[in-house]
């Protein structure tokens, strides 16, 4: 108690609850006759990346968009439901997938958390093995630049590479390991 005292204002700053921003991350790309891409293999092209965090929604693509274009998806993300009112919709268009994926490792690298539906199983994997294709250096994401394997066995079978001191977590994993109320 005499602590709790004496340290007043600086000890309660220290347990609050601080949770960090999180950007919800989904990457679209190639379908080909042979189906759905395998993210091990990462053999098809990577055609927009879209990252959100209230109120901000930024596509990286790979295809020109007219201003009349990202002005009908501005208008059909505010109207889309009372969920996506005040988002803000942001498109940078690329010339070549590797400079939209370095544009966005750039953009994510000081962010502190990153997530997504299947992310760590399919988004994230995919990113790390198509980098690994093209020769792009996707551990510069990590503070210390350094990786680990995420390796999980239960409900959710997921195994990737994910960077150290950074926070990168799928959030249908948390669905299936803690929520007992949503089936999945």
């Amino acid at each position: 108690n005499e602590c709790i005292n004496y340290w007043g204002e600086p000890l309660q700053i220290i347990n609050e609850l601080n949770l960090p921003d999180t950007w919800y991350c989904d990457i679209e790309t190639d379908v080909t006759l042979d189906g759905f891409p395998d993210p091990q293999t990462a053999k098809n092209h990577i055609n927009t990346i879209a990252i959100t965090k209230f109120p901000q929604t930024i596509v990286f693509g790979r295809k020109q968009l007219t201003p009349k274009e990202q002005q009908s998806i501005q208008k059909k993300l505010e109207n889309y439901s009372h969920l996506t009112k005040g988002y803000q919709f942001e498109y940078r268009y690329f010339s070549t997938e590797r400079e939209m994926i370095e544009s966005f490792l750039d953009f994510i690298t000081p962010i502190a958390a990153v997530s997504g539906w299947n992310f760590l199983g399919y988004d994230w994997l995919y990113i790390c093995n198509r980098c690994e294709l093209l020769g792009i250096n996707y551990k510069r994401v990590s503070p210390t630049k350094k990786f680990t394997k995420f390796k999980l066995n239960r409900k959710a079978k997921v195994e990737c590479m994910v960077p150290m001191h950074k926070i990168v977590y799928d959030y249908m994993i948390v669905y299936q390991l803690w929520d007992q109320t949503v089936q999945i």
